[in-house]
């Protein structure tokens, strides 16, 4: 029997799913896959598929540029074979069981688990301990006939549940077909049918059903979006003829999968409006709520949904993300990611690679340390300013502590490196966590404060002030063969002011330099 899903890493998974062995699901579903392989020479021309070569167009569905296989024997991509593929993909390494209706558009199951895992990442705070999250609620908008999204989410993840809703009555049935083949994941997986698109599409509060169950997903902890791409079909072929090579295998779907006013930019700009709505009701505090993220397909769309974001927010520091998805393939696709409170994303999940000028401000900065001229009893002690030797850490440390201890602040033992980090050691041995309400260390505070003090108006605040900061600080070792010295990593794990968390940075960066 082989390895379960469960056992094995969700990267693992990932990549075994992105970059299929071919030789071992033909080996060991030779009745299911087997007639969907042919001669490298075999004359395939006159047939609706294509061979998985490198150049061909049908990689937007899995990685072929390498495939396992035998000499002279490839997997031939068709309509047919791509939902069979995915079905065993789903088999083998998440232990579902697919039966994906040939009508409806075949999910790729690569790019859609690399959408649930960069959720996953976009939720995890590990440094603020007290407030785990334990039961985490998310909501699939439109979630089609495949109800991949909560299937791959509820089988990565024990603690997570999932909603799924659309509009398309037929979509729904098929959806819950796809649940009752898969009882272990029931429990945590509720699929609903909305009306209107202009009233409860988004946040199911007008759901055609009963209501008696909505109270319990008012509290959602994220939402994934996979919106129609289109406003039209000549949009489409356009975009399939601009695509380098042409598509080999046609494209089979629904029209309300692929189509929508406005394209994904009015589906995409309407969901954010109705999530500001959702936002208000929400009950959660502001330290835990909603991320509402989609997925883009059009890289132009990116600025402008983001320009709405902070036209909502009207916050000198709006709450959003970009990332590149990983397609596991020439697709690219990026997802947009916006919270209507103030919990920073980890900066794993918070920024695009490619796309800099879209990126929001960063939320971890990492700086060199350069120690001051040591003295006689520290040069005595072995310590030396241009290494990570204990003596010079302790040093460090022990100013650091000293700056902090002037301020509020909770010291812990060392915590999970945060997620997105290199190897590097953490050569304190231990992080902090610091909670301030404004820049408490800088002039302009003194003097706000002194002014205060004479006009005896204390209920003025300045914006840096109205929201409390939470900030992670560790020292940094040099394990990852980067510049000598050690280095100082601030994580903005909270607050409105961008301005607070960079002020702090520098300001202790200094501290620690002076002699």
């Amino acid at each position: 029997m082989s390895e379960t899903h469960e056992t094995k890493p969700v990267e693992e998974i990932w990549t075994k799913i992105r970059n299929p062995d071919f030789e071992h699901l033909r080996t060991k579903y030779p009745e299911i896959i087997g007639q969907y392989f042919t001669d490298n020479n075999e004359d395939d021309r006159n047939t609706n598929s294509s061979l998985t070569n490198a150049t061909s167009g049908s990689s937007d569905i899995y990685n072929q540029d390498e495939q396992s296989m035998e000499p002279g024997s490839r997997f031939v991509f068709s309509k047919q074979s791509n939902y069979v593929l995915t079905e065993l993909l789903a088999k083998e390494y998440l232990g579902l069981d697919l039966l994906l209706d040939r009508t409806y558009l075949c999910p790729r199951l690569g790019n859609r688990m690399a959408y649930i895992i960069w959720v996953h990442v976009l939720l995890e705070r590990p440094n603020l301990q007290s407030e785990s999250r334990g039961v985490v609620r998310g909501l699939d908008v439109g979630t089609g006939a495949s109800c991949v999204y909560p299937l791959i989410a509820t089988s990565l993840y024990e603690n997570w549940h999932m909603l799924g809703t659309d509009l398309s009555k037929d979509s729904i049935q098929h959806a819950r077909k796809q649940l009752d083949r898969n009882p272990r994941l029931a429990e945590r997986v509720v699929i609903k049918q909305c009306e209107r698109k202009s009233d409860g599409f988004f946040f199911f509060t007008n759901s055609t059903e009963g209501s008696d169950e909505n109270d319990d997903w008012k509290d959602l902890d994220f939402v994934v979006c996979n919106p129609p791409f289109y406003e039209s079909p000549e949009e489409l072929t356009e975009a399939r003829q601009q695509k380098q090579g042409e598509a080999s295998t046609e494209l089979q779907a629904r029209d309300h999968e692929l189509y929508t006013d406005g394209g994904e930019y009015e589906f995409v700009k309407s969901l954010i409006d109705q999530s500001f709505t959702h936002h208000k009701q929400q009950q959660n505090h502001l330290r835990r709520s909603c991320w509402y993220t989609a997925m883009i397909n059009k890289k132009s769309n990116l600025s402008d949904l983001i320009k709405h974001i902070k036209l909502v927010h009207t916050a000198s520091a709006a709450n959003y993300v970009v990332h590149d998805l990983d397609t596991g393939s020439r697709t690219q696709r990026w997802t947009l990611g916006w919270n209507w409170g103030w919990c920073r994303a980890p900066y794993a999940a918070s920024h695009s690679v490619t796309l800099k000028n879209v990126n929001p401000d960063p939320v971890q900065l990492i700086v060199p340390v350069t120690p001051p001229t040591p003295s006689a009893a520290t040069v005595a002690s072995g310590a030396n300013r241009d290494d990570n030797t204990p003596a010079l850490l302790d040093i460090l440390i022990q100013k650091l502590e000293k700056e902090l201890e002037q301020l509020y602040y909770i010291s812990l033992d060392l915590l999970p490196p945060l997620l997105g980090t290199s190897n590097k050691t953490h050569a304190s041995g231990k992080a902090w966590i610091l909670e301030v309400k404004g820049d408490v260390w800088s002039r302009a505070y003194r003097r706000r404060q002194l002014k205060r003090q004479k006009t005896g108006d204390n209920a003025q605040e300045d914006s840096s002030e109205a929201v409390e900061t939470i900030l992670r600080i560790e020292l940094l070792g040099n394990a990852d063969g980067g510049e000598a010295g050690p280095k100082l990593q601030v994580d903005w794990i909270y607050g409105r002011e961008y301005k607070v968390f960079e002020s702090f940075t520098t300001m202790i960066k200094r501290k620690l330099e002076a002699a």
